[in-house]
């Protein structure tokens, strides 16, 4: 059997891994990335829902959220592209507490919830770049 302490101390070492790895992941940056400087960043927490319902995320703001000039850029421990011509609407949406930017993305399809500090700014930089292709 294993001993109380060395278990919680296991456990505690494995969520500060968690946590180190969660910080520093989301600033790699993808291929199409490097080179261009993003039109807006933050980081912020975001759910992902599939068109089958189920849902992904969490309220720690640990992803990393680009804007560029054609894409955007979603990334905790990968990176992922969304050309602007993939998203079929954006729209400000309430969560509980906070407001949120909804993305509603074409493939694959599903919809994105970005608990964003200032969600509007996204709206209209992806709004605009948008009209713009």
């Amino acid at each position: 059997m294993i001993d109380p302490a060395l278990a919680t101390l296991i456990g505690v070492g494995s969520i500060a891994v968690f946590f180190m790895v969660a910080a520093v992941a989301p600033t790699r940056k993808a291929r199409v990335e490097v080179g261009s400087a993003p039109l807006y960043q933050e980081r912020c927490s975001l759910t992902v829902s599939s068109i089958a319902g189920m849902r992904f995320g969490g309220n720690l703001p640990l992803w990393r959220v680009s804007l560029y000039e054609s894409f955007l850029v979603v990334s905790l421990f990968r990176q992922r592209v969304i050309r602007y011509d993939e998203i079929s609407s954006v729209s400000e949406a309430r969560g509980v507490v906070s407001r949120a930017l909804e993305l509603r993305v074409r493939t694959p399809p599903e919809t994105i919830r970005i608990f964003a500090k200032r969600p509007e700014k996204m709206i209209e930089i992806i709004r605009g770049r948008d009209r713009a292709a």
